[in-house]
Parts: C-alpha cells; sequence; structure tokens
C-alpha cells in the first residue's frame, strides 16, 4: 500500500486486523528496518491464538529499532526484554516506539 501511494514515512500506525497484525507488520518490514515508522499501535489478543502468532514474534519482528509497550488506562509499561509473561490472550493494546524518537 505505502509503495503503491507513494508513501516514505508513517508517523503513527494503528492496525486494528482481529489477529493478522502481525502479517501487516511483516509486509512493512522494510519500513520498519529504515526506520521510517515512528510509533505502531496494534493489539494483542485471544485472536492471536486463532492466528497462532505470539507477542514474542512481535518483539522479534521489531527489534532493535523499537521499543514495546504495554497501554495501560493512564500510562506506559514498558515491556523490555521479552519474557513468557507477556503472552497474555486477553484484550491489549502494545504500543511500539521508534528508538531513533527522542
Amino acid at each position: 500500500f505505502c509503495k503503491k501511494n507513494n508513501i516514505e514515512k508513517i508517523n503513527f500506525l494503528k492496525i486494528d486486523t482481529e489477529g493478522y497484525e502481525y502479517e501487516i507488520l511483516k509486509g512493512s518490514k522494510k519500513l520498519i528496518e529504515n526506520n521510517k515508522i515512528d510509533f505502531i499501535q496494534f493489539e494483542f489478543n485471544e485472536m492471536n491464538v486463532i492466528s497462532r502468532v505470539f507477542l514474542r514474534d512481535f518483539f522479534l519482528l521489531l527489534n532493535p529499532n523499537f521499543k514495546l509497550y504495554r497501554l495501560l488506562p493512564n500510562s506506559l509499561k514498558e515491556l523490555k526484554t521479552y519474557d513468557t509473561e507477556y503472552e497474555i490472550f486477553k484484550f491489549q493494546n502494545i504500543v511500539a516506539i521508534n528508538r531513533n524518537l527522542n
């Protein structure tokens, strides 16, 4: 989509594709690798059980370019290094922030 529409930079990418967020990000791999996305927000929930995608997969795809955070009602909780305790298949939003941003 970005290539077809000559989109070179994305400030905020919100993905809500009912379990296919990882596939969208895989298609955005060049933008991710070239630091062309500042923020990404995606859902991680029971739909990831159906698509068989773990939070670990997002960590591997977005590292080293992004820091991951769980979006809480009034703050962000940084998910520093991957831990299996992050595999919570209940409704949650994850925010990935490009490490090159100050």
